[in-house]
């Protein structure tokens, strides 16, 4: 089955997918308390001999533990599909064209898919990406280039200068910082733990394309 990924609405990430702007996003790598009955201290990581990253879990003793690589949830070439709320498909004007003219609404109107995307059925999103690299970094590893690809935009002023940020729709505010990096630190605190950008995690970095 398809999988699928979501992307923050408040801050129009999902929008920016779509529109081709975000081409970009990391997520944080999880580490279980346990593997195969054994305790779990932390990882390391790896290159093997193609230059690729890749981690295994190791064990109180700080030695490998067998059979433990972390494989990232999205490779290279997979096709995901871009998670949307039942009625946001259904409010669109292509949706007949879409769905051949089944109306969507008769079908999942009363499930949770309708306002929350999180419990809706990938094979019937839309719109896809594609997973064209990954890799793994610090969080705080990232370059103003790669924060533009996240979905952080710039604007010029008055006096030429370049300031980056993001809307939050909600509000209906943008927030603006001085730097490409400023800017992502903000965002990250939003969208995740108001932490995570101090705890400076590995996070898996997966590069994508719209296809559809």
């Amino acid at each position: 089955m398809t999988k699928k990924i979501l992307f923050n609405d408040r801050y129009g990430l999902t929008e920016a997918v779509l529109s081709g702007k975000k081409t970009q996003t990391r997520r944080m790598i999880n580490v279980p308390r346990t593997f195969k009955g054994v305790y779990v201290s932390g990882f390391r990581l790896a290159r093997n001999q193609l230059g690729d990253y890749y981690s295994y879990l190791i064990d109180e003793n700080e030695f490998e533990i067998e059979g433990s690589y972390l494989k990232p949830q999205y490779g290279v070439g997979e096709i995901v599909a871009i998670a949307q709320s039942y009625k946001e498909i259904d409010d669109k004007e292509d949706y007949n064209s879409i769905y051949s003219g089944c109306p969507l609404a008769n079908s999942f109107c009363n499930s949770a898919g309708w306002k929350n995307k999180m419990f809706t059925r990938s094979n019937v999103m839309p719109h896809q990406i594609e997973i064209t690299g990954v890799r793994i970094e610090r969080l705080q590893d990232i370059s103003d280039e790669d924060c533009i690809k996240e979905g952080v935009e710039f604007m010029r002023t008055q006096c030429k200068s370049l300031i980056y940020g993001f809307k939050d729709f909600l509000k209906d505010v943008w927030l603006w910082r001085k730097t490409p990096k400023e800017a992502y630190q903000l965002l990250i605190s939003r969208i995740s733990s108001r932490k995570m950008w101090d705890e400076n995690p590995f996070v898996f970095v997966y590069e994508f394309k719209l296809v559809k």
